[in-house]
């Protein structure tokens, strides 16, 4: 029974290792993707003569992104720290 129960559990925990390297990714892929339409549509809205709007549209996306980054690095540190702290 404890076999079983030791076996279930290092299942559930590829399970969530795998998840959680999928988000990730999924995540990599949307900033990407977020980054390159927020450059693309400042850039013609430049183009198109309303220099103001498109460099605006392009700082805020940016600095968005960044936002975000540093947030997840932050607590990714964070989390890593709390998981050494009880080991």
């Amino acid at each position: 029974m404890a076999e079983n129960q030791s076996s279930h559990r290092q299942e559930i925990e590829k399970i969530a290792v795998k998840s959680g390297a999928l988000n990730s990714l999924l995540g990599v892929i949307a900033a990407f993707l977020l980054g390159t339409f927020t450059i693309l549509g400042g850039i013609w809205l430049a183009f198109v003569g309303d220099a103001t709007a498109g460099a605006l549209v392009t700082s805020v996306g940016m600095a968005g992104l960044a936002g975000v980054f540093i947030y997840g690095t932050r607590s990714n540190k964070n989390e890593r720290a709390e998981k050494n702290k009880h080991q």
